[in-house]
């Protein structure tokens, strides 16, 4: 993470989240003799809690975005303990809507298990492909702490972490299918040098004044000690609210378009505040 090579992690806290005694955990029926746990029966307040801070901050990075002209679509993780969980989830995300009152319907979300009929883990595998498509709706995926599928995608900006225990898991677990780069030097140099500085920010326990690569992670405070500790191995992870922090900076692409794509043509077009604006990206990128 030092080098830049993968995404920044940052661990989100939100004042919604300080009641330890918020449940963390699925709520399930009184365990019946010779069993150790009850059926599930419902997602917790606590849970509900987390999937909301999680939507929330895809939303904003998806209108934001959109806003700025950024071409790419942020896409949100859901890691269960238990493929009963991922499956509430997606009942969940069904009666709820985005900021533009569209509902999360199955264009949007997909559940990924091995618990999933053949046919339907077949497609969905093949689906996860549309994870890196800007132009294809899919922006939540909800899978299972265990599973055993090899994938990590670019736009994979947002994980939340439901856990079932206290039990201590591998980072790899938690992250390790959302750390590819979204924007990349060779083709988006102009918001480079934010990335350096917002990895330097965090280095001195500062806010980022932008996030562009950030992956958010929300998770439950009682696990805040987890990454604290990672962090005291060594690893670089920032940890605080950015809900009312802007991802993009000061720094705007135009059209989101790297300077190395904008043919000749495009130029034609701009109108001189875009070229003021341009001669002033082209001055800060060269410096």
């Amino acid at each position: 993470m030092h080098e830049m090579l993968v995404k920044q992690l940052f661990l989100e806290k939100r004042m919604q989240l300080a009641s330890e005694n918020m449940d963390f955990r699925a709520r399930r029926k009184k365990a019946e003799v010779g069993k150790r746990l009850g059926e599930i029966i419902s997602l917790s307040q606590g849970q509900l809690l987390l999937l909301d801070i999680g939507r929330r901050k895809l939303e904003s990075l998806t209108e934001e975005f959109r806003s700025k002209g950024i071409s790419k679509k942020p896409v949100m993780m859901v890691l269960c303990e238990e493929t009963t969980v991922a499956r509430m989830v997606a009942i969940h995300f069904q009666n709820v809507s985005d900021t533009n009152n569209m509902p999360y319907d199955q264009t949007k979300v997909m559940e990924i298990h091995t618990e999933l009929k053949q046919d339907e883990l077949a497609a969905a595998r093949l689906r996860l492909d549309k994870i890196d498509d800007n132009n294809d709706s899919l922006n939540i995926v909800i899978s299972v702490l265990m599973l055993r599928e090899g994938f990590d995608r670019k736009n994979i900006s947002v994980i939340v972490v439901l856990r079932a225990t206290e039990a201590d898991l591998l980072l790899e677990q938690i992250v390790g299918r959302g750390l590819r780069l979204m924007f990349s030097k060779t083709e988006y140099e102009s918001i480079w040098q934010s990335k350096v500085e917002a990895v330097e920010d965090i280095k001195k326990n500062k806010p980022p004044k932008s996030s562009f690569d950030f992956l958010f992670i929300v998770e439950h405070p009682r696990f805040e000690k987890f990454y604290q500790n990672l962090r005291e191995e060594g690893y670089l992870i920032g940890i605080g609210d950015t809900s009312n922090a802007k991802t993009t900076g000061d720094v705007i692409p135009i059209d989101a378009i790297p300077l190395r794509f904008l043919t000749s043509i495009q130029l034609m077009f701009l109108d001189f505040q875009d070229i003021a604006h341009l001669h002033h990206l082209l001055t800060y990128v060269t410096h």
